[in-house]
């Protein structure tokens, strides 16, 4: 892990199912055994703009977020999605997020990790996330089992393509197989 002045701030996208929460948990329990950590959940970063469709609404309220995690004075700040998840949906290219990508690459030390998965995992990944996460969060995906993993396959590919927009240093780790150890050596090898 680098030491810089600026705090690290690392950035986690992916579609659903792909280990978001869980290599999240793992990192955060990693960490806080030596450093100061704030989390910035999806319920602050892309929740309240759910169902927007307008990307500059999406940069305003990016701009408040940015703000406010400027304010944050630990060393390491783990976000659960941020530029990417809104350019997805608003079905528009990362350039319109360019400014606040600066303003991230300014005040912190910052890294985006694509949690991918191999398309012929993401069926059963669904199955699972019904079956742990029960009822309301399989209310929530409409659709059948096969719209739904087709969603995901396309919303992954458009993911790539925004993470090749990116300005900020990025990587991808392949999730499919649910080797949460490996997924996390692999982060604390990068960051």
């Amino acid at each position: 892990m680098k030491d810089v002045s600026k705090p690290k701030l690392i950035i986690f996208e992916g579609i659903a199912t792909s280990g978001k929460t869980t290599t999240i948990s793992n990192l955060i329990s990693h960490l806080q055994e030596k450093h100061q950590i704030t989390f910035v959940s999806e319920e602050e970063t892309t929740v309240p703009l759910f169902e927007n469709r307008d990307p500059l609404k999406a940069v305003e309220y990016l701009k408040n977020v940015i703000e406010n995690i400027k304010k944050i004075s630990t060393s390491y700040i783990i976000v659960e999605r941020l530029f990417i998840t809104h350019a997805f949906r608003t079905n528009s290219k990362l350039n319109i997020f360019s400014g606040l990508e600066n303003e991230v690459l300014n005040c912190f030390d910052p890294i985006t990790i694509l949690l991918r998965m191999q398309d012929d995992y993401i069926s059963n990944r669904i199955e699972l996330a019904d079956k742990q996460r029960g009822a309301t969060w399989k209310h929530k995906k409409v659709g059948t089992l096969e719209e739904r993993v087709n969603y995901y396959i396309e919303q992954q590919k458009y993911l790539k393509k925004l993470f090749s927009e990116s300005a900020m240093p990025i990587f991808s780790i392949d999730t499919s197989r649910m080797d949460w150890d490996n997924v996390l050596n692999i982060i604390l090898k990068n960051i």
